[in-house]
């Protein structure tokens, strides 16, 4: 019989973790740390490490794991650790930063599965209501760009990151055991985008991939915050994208298109701590950008509360004096001169700036420790505050607040995030809360807020002096400005409500939107894994007084189904079904089916899927209705055709149009 010892000693990733080789190979000391290895104290094996020196609680053995994690992944780290500890005494180096023997060093990938419950579909905006903007996934630090008759939204991409192969993740941040646990927001590496012509109908632009081996600015490790602007150079208008880099930079894109693809056009921060007259800011992130009218441009950034020692002083809170604003060059990814402070009273993040009239508006939110009055102004925490100058670069004299902390209005607080903007003669102002997560955890599919965000807009009220009015976080939101026309192609990524989400990273557990292409986010954006039983819908739909006739449907069909065209609730009358067959998954087709009757007016159109209870049904890339045929134009009643009774003479023919929506009036004959 012979016996077998125990294997050599597995420390995942990690290389030499039971230091049996004979030597430090792969280790090195961290900080004033000193190590050798020894026997007296192993744990296996033959040695262990010896770490004598101690100056600092960081000062040990270190071992770099680069290359070697993957993204998003969930590791499991354990070492055995021999210490000898005084019994009783004062605390100081001597005994606090004591020597060790370590052994056994690991670093495993766990394999997690999530265990949060499914719980029931949650839409957290109801029908009829335009918060929030997408209740189907997360964004967050939203900024509003008007372009070509249309906002565009950039949002941070809670929860997102770019895996090894260049493909957007969506997931929550877990735990060892798969609870979903706090966004830390240490992974986010993209930004997405939606927008809208009317405020209510909201279309997925994509996910732009910023940061990472994988992102446009390979440099950059998290994207958070954008920022966008355009600007006509060189006879072309270009537009650009300024995002902060974690709190360490701010970082540009440029593109031809307010979608993209997007590129970095310098391969480095625009801004850093080596920038002219950034000393003293805490945090180098949250930009906003201003193009002025006579074409100049200005970058604002910068937050946080600095503090002495580990201690922030009332002035330091009162005054923290860390937001910027600094010029850039013509080609807007360049910077001029130096930055100037902003002395924004107890300033914590969130920069923003307009233009309103010949005056400039700088914004901000508030921190959550500074003294309730501030050189005679009562300032709320965690509140979005403003400024005024005439000039960009200042000086900036504070007005007042404009919007409460998200927890006010929605119960579920946290930071504030905000932007304000012009649209169609009314001015907005865009935020985030926790809307959509909170109706998650109603619906049971998570156990309380996590912190990710979702995009909201209200209107906002200016007085003829220029005074901003308190604006307030609703669930209401904003009218619909304008109508959609259903007679060109439709996006089915174009949604103004929806039947709601389970899970907001589980593919199979609601409405999802997705690319049509996994290997280009920015592109067409498709409606995907279809199920039974969910729906999405338009609003404000104008199908005119000749109405139509038919509609038809971009699709990729899997199970295959069926889908219903109801007006006006999920439950409306069908005016038109739509029959997907069954496919691979792999071909795009068009289906049509001629409506019940011509439909006219306005209307908000329902799209229901029906199929097998647990198939993918299909995937939907467009809607298009086609118009009727126009009636026959009778000849025109003058004076001629009627007699001195007032009768007409002959047989005519013509329809009225009593302009009632949702009506039609019916043809008279008279003779």
């Amino acid at each position: 019989m012979s016996v077998t010892g125990p294997g050599a000693f597995d420390g995942g990733v990690l290389a030499n973790g039971g230091f049996e080789a004979g030597a430090l190979d792969l280790w090195a000391a961290n900080g004033s740390a000193g190590l050798a290895l020894g026997s007296d104290d192993k744990a296996s094996g033959a040695c262990s490490v010896h770490v004598t020196g101690r100056k600092a609680a960081g000062d040990g053995p270190i071992q770099s794991v680069a290359g070697a994690i993957t993204a998003g992944g969930t590791y499991d780290v354990s070492a055995k650790v021999f210490v000898e500890t005084v019994w009783t005494g004062t605390p100081d180096a001597a005994n606090d930063l004591m020597d060790f023997s370590a052994d056994d060093i690991s670093m495993k990938e766990e394999t997690v599965v999530q265990t949060h419950p499914s719980g029931d579909a949650a839409a957290a905006k109801a029908v009829g209501t335009s918060n929030p903007l997408m209740d189907y996934q997360y964004g967050a630090d939203p900024w509003a760009m008007v372009y070509d008759g249309r906002v565009y939204e950039y949002m941070t991409g809670d929860g997102s990151h770019i895996d090894d192969d260049g493909h957007v993740v969506r997931a929550y941040e877990t735990d060892g055991s798969g609870n979903v646990k706090d966004n830390s927001y240490g992974r986010i590496q993209t930004i997405d985008v939606i927008s809208s012509a009317d405020m209510v109908n909201w279309r997925n632009e994509g996910a732009i991939k910023v940061a990472g081996t994988h992102g446009a600015a390979t440099w950059a490790s998290n994207s958070w915050a954008p920022a966008a602007a355009h600007r006509t150079i060189d006879g072309k208008e270009k537009f650009f994208l300024y995002f902060a880099n974690s709190a360490g930079g701010i970082g540009v894109l440029t593109s031809d298109s307010p979608t993209g693809p997007w590129n970095d056009p310098i391969g480095e921060p625009l801004v850093s701590s080596a920038t002219p007259g950034t000393s003293g800011v805490v945090w180098m992130f949250d930009p906003a950008v201003l193009v002025d009218d006579d074409g100049s441009a200005y970058l604002y950034f910068g937050g946080g509360v600095p503090s002495t020692n580990g201690t922030s002083s009332a002035e330091q809170t009162d005054h923290p004096k860390s937001s910027r604003v600094i010029r850039l060059g013509d080609d807007m990814v360049s910077t001029v001169g130096s930055a100037a402070t902003i002395d924004a009273p107890a300033v914590f993040e969130d920069s923003g700036i307009n233009k309103i009239g010949d005056t400039y508006y700088y914004s901000y939110c508030t921190n959550f420790s500074h003294s309730a009055t501030i050189d005679g102004h009562s300032i709320p925490t965690g509140t979005i505050a403003y400024m005024t100058s005439k000039d960009p670069m200042g000086p900036f004299t504070y007005q007042g607040t404009i919007l409460a902390n998200p927890g006010t209005f929605f119960g579920a607080g946290g930071n504030n995030h905000h932007a304000m903007f012009e649209f169609q003669d009314q001015w907005y102002i865009t935020y985030h809360s926790q809307t959509v997560q909170t109706a998650l955890v109603e619906g049971g599919s998570l156990d309380t807020e996590h912190g990710y965000r979702s995009t909201q807009i209200d209107r906002l009220s200016i007085g003829a002096d220029g005074t901003i009015g308190q604006a307030t976080g609703t669930y209401q939101g904003v009218a619909q400005v304008g109508t959609l026309d259903p007679y060109g192609e439709v996006s089915a990524a174009t949604i103004a409500w929806d039947s709601g989400i389970q899970d907001a990273y589980q593919a199979s557990s609601g409405v999802r939107v997705a690319p049509q292409d996994a290997d280009d986010p920015t592109g067409t954006q498709v409606l995907a894994n279809v199920d039974d039983g969910e729906w999405t819908a338009l609003a404000g739909v104008a199908f005119g007084t000749t109405g139509a006739s038919t509609v038809s449907a971009s699709v990729l069909p899997r199970a295959g189904g069926t889908v219903k065209v109801r007006l006006d609730a999920p439950d409306g009358d069908v005016v038109g079904t739509l029959t997907v067959p069954a496919g691979g998954g792999t071909s795009w087709t068009t289906v049509s089916a001629d409506l019940a009757r011509t439909v006219t007016g306005t209307h908000d159109v329902f799209f229901t899927f029906v199929g097998g209870a647990d198939d993918h049904l299909f995937d939907v890339g467009s809607w298009t209705f086609t118009k009727a045929a126009a009636p026959a134009t009778g000849p025109v009643i003058d004076a001629a055709s009627v007699s001195a009774g007032g009768v007409v003479s002959g047989t005519r023919a013509f329809q009225v149009d009593l302009g009632v929506r949702r009506r039609t009036c019916r043809t008279r004959t008279w003779s």
